[in-house]
């Protein structure tokens, strides 16, 4: 099992835990999940842009840190424009058998990713951001968690971009 190790400056460390931080352990890896709730905002990508890269520092290859901080970004980037919500936004980041897995849950009424039926209202700039998930992830989907919706992706750890995909 690989290991998830990264020390995120201004986080507990293993063993500790607090609010807004979380963490949970098994007895394979000292540090397997962290999660920060953030303020819907504008503020929100930024923050959970450094939070995910201070924590995948040392668990991924440098392209795939970057992908996953992309990825991260448009999740939180879509969370606080279609949730249209003042609830927290959660985001936790998992690491279990060399795959890493992101998660933004928000209390938004969520969406099919399969529903082909294009969004009402006049042409805008943008709607990118689930292709470059697509793209970019080894797997994402979209889940209800209660009232919340939750849209993961998943990257494996080992694996490397290679100068393909974007970038």
């Amino acid at each position: 099992m690989a290991r998830f190790e990264a020390e995120v400056p201004g986080y507990p460390s293993c063993g500790a835990s607090s609010r807004p931080f979380a963490a949970s352990f098994d007895e394979e890896a000292c540090l397997s999940s962290r999660s920060r709730s953030f303020r819907s905002g504008p503020e929100a990508a930024a923050d959970a842009r450094r939070f995910v890269r201070a924590s995948l520092g040392r668990d991924l290859p440098p392209d795939r840190i970057d992908d996953a901080v992309l990825l991260t970004d448009e999740l939180m980037t879509n969370s606080v424009r279609h949730a249209a919500t003042r609830e927290p936004i959660d985001l936790s980041i998992t690491m279990r058998e060399g795959v890493i897995r992101v998660a933004v849950s928000d209390a938004g009424r969520g969406f099919d990713p399969n529903d082909p039926t294009p969004p009402v209202g006049p042409p805008r700039d943008g709607g990118w951001g689930l292709e470059l998930v697509d793209s970019l992830s080894d797997r994402w989907g979209v889940d209800r968690d209660g009232a919340r919706t939750v849209v993961w992706f998943e990257m494996d750890a080992s694996r490397s971009r290679g100068g393909t995909g974007f970038g």
